[in-house]
């Protein structure tokens, strides 16, 4: 169960906290599309519906959870709902994950006050 839960706090830090799924597009048009701009707002369902799991991580935490569970050998029907458990808790682990930050950063500027950085 740490490791599903592990997985699923990456992915939410991934399509989250960073600009990966929106970078990765970019490269994939820039690579299909040389002289093409690439247009505003364009998002991974507008190319197909099922690109959705690119950008959402509620899709993208239950997608990743889901496929490891046979890899891990820990297929069972709790194991299944524990991984819908994660994936409809994406925003709180998202918030709990900008509040790390948030209190890193704080953390460090505090540091950095002290010793007159």
């Amino acid at each position: 169960m740490l490791y599903t839960f592990i997985i699923a706090l990456l992915v939410v830090y991934i399509y989250d906290l960073t600009d990966f799924s929106q970078s990765m597009l970019k490269v994939l048009w820039r690579y299909a599309y040389k002289s093409k701009p690439f247009p505003d707002g364009l998002t991974w369902s507008d190319i197909h519906p099922l690109l959705k799991i690119c950008e959402c991580s509620l899709c993208g935490v239950w997608w990743a959870t889901l496929i490891s569970l046979p890899i891990m050998g820990e297929l069972s029907l709790p194991m299944v709902g524990w991984c819908g458990f994660l994936s409809m808790m994406t925003p709180v682990w998202s918030n709990l994950l900008i509040l790390i930050r948030e209190w890193w950063l704080k953390a460090i500027n505090v540091l950095m006050d002290y010793y007159g950085l």
